[in-house]
């Protein structure tokens, strides 16, 4: 169901390279096969950056997706120094380096949240990524505006970061 839902979301946003983990909510684990799959899509894609939830962030899975990556860039064939990490804001606030102002995607960034229904019976993510974005504008601008909020670093800290963070990885 978490899957369609994520689907129907890049389909209306007309994305259409995508990769899903496969794993199940709230019990993602990681695998070799995970890890390999991750490994041969940044392969293949050569990303100029990688979006990953907060390194801090302590949902299960958020942790799992940090460590996959983790031991994906380990073991890619990129230059770590020349790739980008923007961990963002979920559960907890980022020491934030970058902005984006999102005012003039705010309303379709709150239609394709309410898309989410699963989540959205547990938290109203709606709602709270509003009042973030907004909390980052009134802070950022001194006004009412709506801005997203990322942590920005190279592969290699990220690497650094995470190997103090989680010493077995």
């Amino acid at each position: 169901e978490r899957y369609q839902e994520a689907r129907n979301v890049c389909d209306s946003l007309n994305i259409n390279m995508t990769s899903y983990l496969n794993g199940i909510s709230g019990q993602l684990k990681t695998t070799p096969y995970l890890v390999n799959s991750v490994m041969d899509f940044i392969n293949e894609l050569k990303p100029n950056g990688i979006l990953v939830p907060f390194i801090n962030d302590l949902h299960s899975d958020h942790i799992e997706s940090n460590l996959i990556l983790t031991r994906a860039l380990k073991k890619s064939k990129i230059s770590l120094n020349e790739i980008k990490i923007l961990n963002y804001e979920v559960w907890s606030f980022v020491p934030a380096n970058v902005y984006y102002n999102i005012d003039k995607f705010s309303k379709k960034k709150s239609n394709e949240l309410i898309k989410y229904k699963t989540a959205m019976q547990v938290v109203n993510y709606k709602r709270d990524c509003i009042e973030r974005s907004m909390y980052h504008g009134i802070c950022r601008n001194g006004f009412i505006s709506q801005i997203e909020a990322f942590y920005c670093i190279s592969g290699t800290t990220y690497l650094d970061l995470m190997e103090k963070h989680y010493p077995d990885v």
